[in-house]
């Protein structure tokens, strides 16, 4: 996450996949912690994961977010509420 997105408090984040792989040496566990924790403490915790990769798309990141855009289209958002179908 962009430090100054996070710093930024008139921003409302909306629902975040956030993901990383067990060997990316950029985005580290720590890192990645850091900035989940940081998106929950500002109301917007993401659907994270950690696969088995490096800095890259694969398959299991391809799956899983096709999952959590296939779960966000099924919501329908008024204003502050949401609908599920």
């Amino acid at each position: 996450m962009p430090p100054e997105l996070l710093a930024d408090r008139s921003l409302q984040f909306p629902s975040v996949f956030f993901a990383r792989g067990e060997r990316d040496e950029w985005l580290t566990q720590s890192r990645f912690d850091a900035d989940v924790a940081a998106l929950t403490a500002r109301g917007a915790p993401p659907r994270s994961l950690v696969y088995d990769g490096a800095h890259e798309w694969n398959a299991a990141v391809a799956t899983a977010a096709g999952e959590f855009l296939g779960d966000a289209s099924t919501r329908i958002t008024i204003g502050r509420s949401h609908v599920e179908p």
